[in-house]
């Protein structure tokens, strides 16, 4: 990956295409390999990146991989308490941000120049051996239990090993336009970032009202390759977007990030027939994704059940599962499992355990099923809750609604009771949807109670957000 850049520099092929202006791979080289070769000679070892998806995000996120020193990207649009916690946590010696309105331009200007100003503090030594930048690529902050962010640390080898298999499995090319949707903060983005650009595509930061609308930005763009969380499909569905008119420049995309429904599969092949979508499945401590399976119109259908599948193990991966009381727990093995959480030595203890060489085990918290010969998502151990003695799994209620009604839900357990939110349009048919609970589900897993929303509220990841939901039953 390290000379990558240099192969697209001369082909006046466009890196990065934005409403403020477009990018060629030479300018991006150039730009890139200019910060890099400045932050080593700064003695940099950690680079915080507090920027928007956006060039220079792109050329500093490459920047420091070229320089081998460990960045950490996080959301702009963050509580400044948030931010103030990974910055406490991760211990950046600079920090590039979005302060003064221009993308870090300013910064990476005097960063270009040599300007120490900006460096916090390069005397700070690494406690944690397995945290040092000769061994990560980067950190990301993912949700915790404990209301404080876990930062994930993911080794370059992880890296490269992800980009080598999606340019041996994609069919990205520099003939291609990428649809960059995730949050850079989010795995998805960064695999985004380096996947996209090792291929000589051209990507296209997806944000402000194009999050909202995604079909708009596939058809002024005419994107070709799409990578997203699935609950993309339903918004593009809520728009009217999934039509031949709207994206009839795609040839291939790939979900990631939760749950792929048949009935988001079926919507988009019955728009768009030949198209090749794949379903991969991974948290971020296994490197993005760690599992894949690509599907057709003629064979989707072979691999669905409540979910799609999500497919086998990618090379450098092996999947065990260990029975729990929610039922078969998947635990992720291999040496491209991240190196644990930054901090956290209890908690690396609990979840991750080192195996022979350099290979680890992580317990996912998700359960799963194997069924000819492919995994599949079944929910999380803590979505599976205990009602009146009874065991029940809020995700098969979702499920349910999904696969029998043309409604979209999302079940959470407050106060001992299951609450069903739904969006506003389903509000005439809440009988249809209880109907359909009751004839495919145990009577104890009807929700006690049916709320109706205007749209479901979204996390930084573009998740549907139970937490923001629960906080609406508690007013």
């Amino acid at each position: 990956m390290l000379s990558v850049l240099s192969i697209y520099k001369g082909d006046g092929i466009l890196a990065v295409r934005t409403a403020k202006g477009e990018y060629s791979y030479k300018a991006f080289a150039e730009k890139a390999e200019a910060l890099s070769s400045s932050l080593s000679q700064l003695g940099v070892r950690k680079i915080l990146i507090d920027l928007p998806q956006c060039y220079n995000a792109y050329c500093l996120m490459w920047a420091a991989y070229l320089a081998d020193i460990t960045f950490c990207c996080i959301n702009s649009e963050s509580p400044q308490k948030y931010k103030q916690y990974c910055i406490d946590t991760f211990a950046p010696n600079i920090i590039v941000d979005n302060a003064g309105k221009d993308e870090g331009e300013q910064q990476i200007e005097a960063i270009v120049n040599g300007e120490s100003s900006a460096l916090l503090n390069l005397d700070k030594q690494e406690s944690d051996s397995r945290f040092s930048s000769e061994k990560n690529a980067y950190v990301l902050f993912t949700s915790g239990s404990t209301g404080n962010p876990k930062g994930v640390a993911v080794k370059r080898k992880a890296l490269e090993n992800f980009v080598l298999w999606c340019k041996d499995n994609y069919s990205l090319s520099p003939a291609d336009v990428y649809g960059q949707y995730s949050n850079i903060s989010f795995d998805l983005g960064v695999g985004d970032v380096f996947f996209g650009i090792s291929s000589g595509a051209t990507m296209i930061p997806v944000t402000g009202i194009y999050k909202l609308v995604p079909g708009e930005a596939i058809k002024k763009y005419n994107i070709t390759f799409w990578h997203s969380v699935p609950s993309v499909v339903d918004l593009l569905l809520q728009k009217g977007d999934i039509s031949k008119e709207k994206m009839a420049s795609l040839k291939e995309i790939t979900f990631c990030g939760e749950a792929l429904y048949p009935s988001q599969v079926e919507a988009l092949f019955s728009a768009l027939p030949n198209i090749k979508i794949w379903n991969t499945y991974g948290p971020t401590e296994a490197t993005i994704f760690c599992s894949a399976i690509s599907f057709t119109c003629d064979n989707y259908k072979r691999f669905s059940r409540n979910t799609m599948a999500i497919g086998v193990p990618l090379s450098g991966f092996s999947f065990e599962t260990a029975e729990t009381e929610s039922g078969k727990e998947l635990i992720i093995v291999g040496k491209h499992v991240a190196a644990g959480y930054v901090g956290k030595t209890e908690q690396n203890n609990f979840v991750f355990e080192q195996q022979s060489g350099d290979s680890c085990a992580f317990c996912s918290g998700d359960i799963v099923e194997l069924v000819d010969g492919n995994f599949y998502f079944v929910g999380r151990k803590d979505s599976q809750i205990k009602l009146n003695g009874y065991r029940v799994d809020l995700n098969e209620i979702d499920a349910v609604v999904r696969r029998e009604t043309e409604y979209f839900s999302c079940s959470v357990f407050y106060n001992s009771k299951i609450t069903t939110f739904v969006e506003k349009q389903a509000e005439s048919d809440l009988s249809v949807i209880q109907q359909a609970i009751a004839e495919n589900l145990p009577k104890y897993y009807m929700p006690s109670k049916f709320m109706s929303v205007s749209k479901f509220p979204k996390n930084q990841n573009g998740k549907y957000d139970k937490k923001q939901l629960i906080e609406l039953l508690k007013e």
